[in-house]
């Protein structure tokens, strides 16, 4: 079992860095949605989709909100400034094989 979340984010870089459009991996999807560039930094919002693996200090669904932020942060390389969950849910590894976006 895994645990399957979506919801959106919004990541800051230095305002000379290249724009991240899209991001995929085995276990998280980054749709882009907006940015915001000031003379210091470059604010971009995403849409994501992310799986989670289960985690024996979990003991409920809304115990995992915690665990969504440092996840997305290991796989990017810009900074997470605003994170915000919109579904959570158990999934398992054949659905989320079988998971098309």
């Amino acid at each position: 079992m895994m645990i399957y979340t979506t919801g959106f984010v919004t990541l800051i870089t230095n305002a000379k860095a290249k724009r991240m459009n899209n991001f995929k991996s085995n276990t998280l999807t980054l749709e882009f949605m907006e940015d915001v560039i000031d003379e210091a930094s470059l604010k971009m919002k995403y849409r994501y989709t992310a799986f989670l693996p289960r985690s024996y200090e979990c003991q409920t669904l809304e115990d995992y909100t915690g665990k969504i932020k440092p996840f997305i942060q290991s796989q990017i390389p810009s900074m997470i400034v605003s994170l915000q969950v919109i579904h959570l849910n158990y999934v398992s590894e054949r659905a989320r094989r079988n998971f098309r976006r």
